[in-house]
């Protein structure tokens, strides 16, 4: 079976379609799938890896105790990916595979190396001991330092098509018009596509977080600085940076009905509140916060203190 032509997989045919061929014909050993959270690369790249070794990878879980395959991530708790870690990910390619095929390493979620993890880890990319396959995922090219990429076959993902992303869930079982609602949620991400497809719990938290962000934007100031220091208060770091793509989705949509796309609008559930929310707005207001939130959301990557982003985007609603 050819797991990256695999149905369960949702777009991303010319990708897949790429790193097929590279695999079979043996041109490349070490490759970064790069592009934003949620798109699909970690599914694709289980599907490399499982093409590699002909059998299936549901989750990188399946490969605990696999002597050939060594998966790497930030541990929880962890600022990055550091050195010590990589030393251990190094070492695996020191020696020769137990079933006579390649050593193969994963590192997913690269963009979280450590400058020196990153550096150490350039003669493996380069020159890996022996027959080896590397494959790399990461939200964004900017956040890796150009000896990483340079020594990469990079395949970069985009937002699939919502037809596409609704076509996938079908296959999956669900109905045409549950598919096609949980397409548009998605804004062209497959991964959150089948979340909100599967989780119901997921959908009613959702609904209530959009809701609770359009009455954040409608308080007066101070109100929303206070609410704010308390979200930063309560709220794990970890668990900020998704709480800030709900209100740049809200904002998102309520720009599309501000300006007569509604059609656009990512959850087709909450159109009537959307409207309300736009009509006590300009739609220069909207950008506005809409620009202040995705700086936000860059400056959490980046560490800085989780209240003075709050803090500034409160200002700027």
């Amino acid at each position: 079976m050819a797991y990256l032509e695999s149905e369960e997989l949702i777009g991303h045919s010319r990708q897949r379609d790429f790193l097929a061929r590279s695999l079979k014909n043996g041109r490349h050993h070490a490759f970064l799938l790069v592009g934003p959270e949620h798109l699909g690369k970690d599914a694709v790249a289980r599907a490399l890896v499982a093409d590699e070794l002909r059998r299936p990878v549901a989750s990188w879980q399946d490969l605990a105790g696999q002597p050939d395959v060594r998966v790497l991530s930030r541990e929880e708790g962890e600022k990055n990916i550091g050195i010590e870690a990589i030393r251990g990910f190094i070492d695996h390619f020191s020696s020769s595979s137990f079933w006579g095929g390649r050593k193969i390493g994963v590192i997913s979620g690269a963009h979280e190396l450590s400058p020196e993890a990153a550096n150490a880890l350039l003669k493996t990319l380069e020159e890996p001991a022996g027959k080896a396959l590397l494959v790399l995922t990461a939200h964004a090219l900017d956040r890796l330092p150009e000896t990483v990429k340079s020594r990469c076959q990079v395949v970069r993902f985009l937002t699939v098509p919502p037809a596409l992303v609704a076509a996938g869930l079908i296959r999956r079982g669900l109905d045409p018009i549950s598919a096609k609602v949980s397409a548009a949620f998605s804004a062209g991400r497959p991964g959150i596509a089948v979340q909100h497809a599967e989780d119901a719990a997921l959908r009613a938290a959702r609904a209530e977080q959009t809701l609770t962000f359009m009455a954040l934007a409608d308080r007066p100031i101070a109100s929303r600085l206070a609410a704010v220091s308390d979200i930063t208060a309560k709220v794990e770091t970890s668990a900020l940076g998704a709480l800030l793509d709900v209100w740049v989705a809200v904002l998102r949509d309520a720009l599309s009905v501000a300006t007569g796309n509604e059609r656009y609008a990512t959850d087709q559930t909450a159109l009537s509140s959307l409207r309300s929310f736009a009509a006590r707005r300009t739609v220069a207001g909207i950008v506005r916060a809409h620009r202040s939130l995705a700086a936000g959301k860059r400056m959490l990557a980046e560490n800085v203190n989780p209240r003075l982003i709050f803090e500034h985007i409160a200002l700027s609603l």
